[in-house]
């Protein structure tokens, strides 16, 4: 009888464990993916690893079901990470955890410029022209429009994503007849990545220090806690 009522409470609680993500596994997973983007995920300089924390959350879930499905391909993170084996929980656990790190206040995580002989006028101009509306005017990003904050991106990470827009090796706003960047030279693009690679200067505040947040211990799998009272 009591593992009637324990399979049945297990069931019940089904439902409102589904519809919030489990922040400590998110930090579990974490670990792996820390390997290249830091510990915070604050990604390092260079085209491999760009910063995760804060990214929206659905914007993440998107970009890991891509990998685990071949969308996109970097074997090296597959295998690091184990994102082909992980679970849709696990995805969604670990998005959730990726989107609460807010480290933009912190001047230790302030992004620096990729190029000191860029123009920033014009790289300003070419985003406001061309990144502004989808991204924002502060480069914050807008989910309505599926559009990520470039703020606080690694410039190397932008620049690099946006020659592979160039080459048609990834889809601009998921678009595959988007063309936006075509016509944009190796400087005007290093320019426009200049120009936003100081946007994230107005958000830092002197003196503070980004900490890890305190989270409840990890819950169990409903799995695990059937097994354990059948």
């Amino acid at each position: 009888m009591k593992k009637i009522v324990l399979l049945a409470a297990a069931l019940l609680l089904t439902p409102l464990l589904a519809t919030a993500a489990d922040l400590a596994n998110g930090e579990r997973i974490n670990r792996n993916c820390a390997l290249c983007h830091g510990a915070f995920a604050q990604g390092a300089k260079g085209r491999l690893s760009p910063r995760l924390a804060g990214l929206p959350r659905e914007y993440l879930i998107k970009a890991m079901e891509d990998y685990r499905s071949g969308v996109r391909r970097n074997p090296t993170m597959m295998e690091t990470t184990g994102l082909a084996n992980m679970s849709n929980n696990d995805i969604e656990d670990i998005a959730a955890y990726l989107n609460m790190l807010d480290l933009t206040r912190d001047a230790r995580f302030d992004v620096r410029p990729i190029s000191m002989g860029s123009d920033l006028a014009v790289g300003e101009t070419i985003f406001m022209d061309e990144c502004k509306d989808c991204h924002g005017r502060d480069g914050r990003g807008k989910p309505n429009k599926e559009a990520p904050p470039l703020t606080g991106q690694h410039g190397e990470y932008i620049f690099s994503t946006i020659k592979l827009f160039q080459a048609k090796l990834r889809n601009h706003d998921n678009d595959p007849e988007d063309e936006t960047f075509k016509a944009y030279s190796d400087q005007q693009i290093l320019n426009t990545v200049a120009f936003i690679s100081t946007l994230d200067d107005k958000l830092v505040v002197p003196g503070d220090m980004f900490r890890p947040p305190m989270l409840p211990p990890m819950r169990p799998r409903m799995t695990n806690v059937m097994q354990a009272n059948a």
